[in-house]
């Protein structure tokens, strides 16, 4: 996942057997929805991954949380753990999704 810190767009891909490959598509997403200096932020690869927010502040702004587990029920309930630790708000869910192994002959 990559993400423009400056406007919040987010870039995701998966199935690729590469990282660099990953980030390329990522990146791809993340201009083309308005990103302009979209960074690599979180990488997961065998398991499941979410992006959770909070609700926007008094100035729009939300902050994110990315958190992996063995599935996207796992990951989810780690996110919202760590929203809950960090200022005692509820995450929304606004992004999951799933890296499985694949078997090489």
């Amino acid at each position: 996942m990559v993400e423009d810190r400056s406007t919040g767009y987010v870039g995701t891909s998966s199935g690729h057997f590469s990282r660099a490959a990953a980030i390329r598509e990522a990146k791809r997403k993340c201009v083309a929805m308005g990103g302009g200096n979209c960074k690599p932020v979180f990488d997961y690869k065998n398991n499941c991954a979410v992006m959770a927010e909070t609700e926007p502040d008094s100035q729009g702004r939300t902050t994110a949380y990315y958190q992996d587990g063995r599935d996207v029920d796992e990951a989810s309930k780690l996110a919202q753990a760590a929203c809950m630790r960090a200022g005692g708000e509820p995450c929304k869910v606004v992004y999951s999704g799933c890296s499985y192994p694949v078997l090489v002959n």
